[in-house]
């Protein structure tokens, strides 16, 4: 007798929410955050509009929010280095995530603004220099700019290992809110 073997082909969708779609980038600045999402507005021609703050983890987010219709992409800027009260700050830092199909160039291209020094570009040279000045007095704040992966091995410190998680946790919570509140 002879015996046939089925087999199912099944794509499973990733059910992370850390998508492909989706890029997170960290900044370490001290710059209030409605300073921050202004810059963010005149570097890269966004309009950053403040919402209602996300309430998670016992505590309330800052969140900016800004849709780009031409290029399809969402940016959502958060600000986690607020201290609070019943929540000890998970980062201290301004999150911002970019949705959509473009979001890994659009992070690219940020990632080399604020790493790279400044250099007049084909914008008018007012414009240029008006970049130039935002990104530079950045760059002389030492404001770090990192990009979140999410292929990074855990740390072998059990420490380290917690707080990547509880920043794993946060994030996931961070973006199951925006996908639930249709941000």
């Amino acid at each position: 007798m002879k015996k046939h073997t089925l087999t199912l082909d099944i794509d499973f969708e990733d059910e992370s929410p850390l998508l492909d779609d989706t890029v997170i980038l960290f900044f370490q600045t001290d710059t209030p955050n409605y300073l921050f999402a202004d810059d963010l507005n005149h570097l890269y021609r966004l309009a950053f509009a403040r919402i209602d703050d996300i309430p998670l983890l016992d505590a309330s987010w800052p969140l900016y929010t800004y849709h780009d219709p031409l290029r399809l992409l969402n940016y959502y800027l958060v600000d986690s280095s607020i201290k609070q009260s019943n929540n000890p700050t998970i980062l201290q830092s301004k999150i911002l995530i970019i949705r959509g199909e473009d979001a890994i160039d659009e992070a690219e291209k940020i990632l080399r603004d604020f790493n790279e020094p400044p250099t007049h570009d084909t914008l008018l040279l007012h414009e240029a220099d008006n970049r130039n000045e935002i990104l530079l007095s950045y760059q002389q704040q030492l404001t770090s700019v990192t990009r979140y992966n999410t292929e990074a091995p855990l740390p072998s410190s059990r420490k380290a290992a917690k707080e990547r998680q509880e920043l794993d946790n946060f994030l996931t919570a961070l973006l199951d809110h925006l996908d639930l509140n249709h941000l």
